[in-house]
């Protein structure tokens, strides 16, 4: 699949994050196996309730995508998406207001992004959080987030989203607040 590498206008060029974990070189190629984020999306949590409009940047400069949630003529980074050239290993990096969120692991074969890393809290504890990112034959594209509690704990939902091409939504290209949408679901790429 080819695609187009977007460019950051300069109102958005604080947003490119992702510059701290590229390499001075992107690998194209490599870059391409995360085309499928790119552009806009209607974003719904797992439960069908509307999240929010969602903007994927790819960037050559920064050998990634940086996910920009879209709030009236505003928009603000959500999420970023690296590769990381020394290990070809991908990594998502996202702060919340009282936690930060660091993963990395391979696409594989499957088509699935799955990685796995550690959310931080304000007060410096620790748990470890898995994601999976894979886009779907109907054109949508899905993202679950999980996290464990303690030791030996199941994994529990932290966040989860299906993202709907604008076009393609049938709540329309701007849904209403209390739109809802498809559900997710906890069986999503399986346990």
């Amino acid at each position: 699949m080819k695609f187009r590498i977007q460019t950051i206008s300069p109102a958005l060029a604080g947003v490119a994050l992702l510059a701290s974990a590229a390499s001075a070189q992107c690998d194209t190629s490599q870059l391409e196996e995360l085309a499928f984020v790119n552009g806009s999306w209607n974003a719904y949590a797992w439960d069908g309730s509307f999240a929010g409009q969602r903007y994927f940047v790819l960037d050559g400069d920064g050998c990634g995508a940086v996910e920009l949630a879209v709030q009236g003529e505003m928009f603000s980074p959500h999420r970023n998406l690296g590769l990381n050239s020394q290990d070809g290993l991908w990594i998502e990096r996202a702060t919340m207001d009282d936690a930060s969120v660091e993963m990395s692991g391979p696409l594989g074969a499957d088509g699935v992004l799955a990685m796995e890393g550690l959310l931080t809290e304000a007060d410096g504890r620790e748990m470890p959080v898995r994601a999976r990112w894979a886009a779907r034959d109907d054109g949508t594209m899905i993202h679950k987030q999980e996290i464990r509690y303690g030791s030996g704990q199941p994994w529990s939902i932290l966040r989860a989203y299906t993202y709907v091409r604008p076009e393609e939504d049938p709540n329309g290209p701007e849904p209403a607040m209390n739109a809802t949408g498809p559900e997710l679901g906890e069986d999503a790429f399986g346990s």
